[in-house]
């Protein structure tokens, strides 16, 4: 079976005591925060690695693609910091250990993973909190990640004819249980029958006849402006005369 190797995580000593505080001042590719993690990251750009530097000298060395670059990232970090603190050595022979191997590789199949879930042991698959299948085995010890594609991710490997080895087996119990299964194949193994959509006949179009509704104008109310009546004038009133009465002789 293919597979291709894309990280690797390994464990190192520089076999000494390192002050993580003045390294991050001094180089620029090294990030410390005591407050969030008690280890410093330094980041190469040739190899393309990361490291993790801790103050007892332990490293830790991910993102590598092959033993290589693991040996050529830890002597490089290891000029570095001798650099800064000369009681650091250069170290010309690596010791290491590697500690997890992660590999993909494609089955070439598409995957039903309910029915996977529910016929092999060790599987776990919840599609609402994340879209794959976890496979675990115990031997070798290694954990996959099941896709509907046919795409795998190992890890947990130390070596890799424990990659190997694990993905073989991986593949046999897939495909034996994978082998002519449905779409509708979790429904069935729970006794749900799904119904077949019944057939419906698409409606005769026929032709509408539109009868439009004339409507005859009203016509335009006028307004006409009311011509105020003249109010009559009171006649004035004429004060009676008060008469002089002749006195009678």
């Amino acid at each position: 079976m293919e597979y291709q190797i894309v990280n690797l995580v390994a464990s190192a000593t520089l076999k000494a005591t390192l002050d993580l505080y003045n390294l991050a001042v001094s180089v620029p590719n090294i990030e410390y925060e005591p407050e969030q993690f008690p280890g410093a990251i330094l980041k190469l750009k040739e190899p393309k690695v990361s490291m993790l530097l801790f103050k007892n000298g332990k490293v830790i060395c991910s993102g590598a693609s092959s033993e290589k670059e693991i040996e050529l990232g830890i002597i490089k970090a290891s000029r570095l910091i001798h650099e800064i603190q000369p009681k650091v050595k250069v170290l010309k022979k690596v010791e290491y250990t590697v500690v997890n191997l992660v590999a993909t590789a494609n089955l070439h199949q598409n995957l039903d993973l309910f029915h996977t879930a529910l016929n092999l042991e060790n599987v776990e698959y919840e599609p609402e909190q994340f879209p794959g299948a976890i496979l675990r085995l115990d031997d070798p010890k290694i954990t996959l990640l099941l896709f509907k594609n046919g795409k795998v991710i190992c890890a947990g490997a130390k070596k890799e004819e424990d990659l190997k080895k694990g993905l073989e087996k991986a593949a046999k119990l897939i495909s034996k249980v994978n082998k002519g299964v449905k779409a509708p194949a979790f429904a069935e193994s729970m006794g749900i029958e799904i119904p077949k959509p019944a057939k419906v006949k698409a409606p005769v179009k026929t032709k509408k006849t539109v009868i439009k509704k004339t409507t005859k104008a009203k016509p335009k109310k006028t307004v006409k402006a009311k011509k105020a009546k003249a109010k009559p004038k009171k006649k004035a009133m004429k004060k009676p005369s008060k008469k002089k009465k002749k006195k009678k002789r």
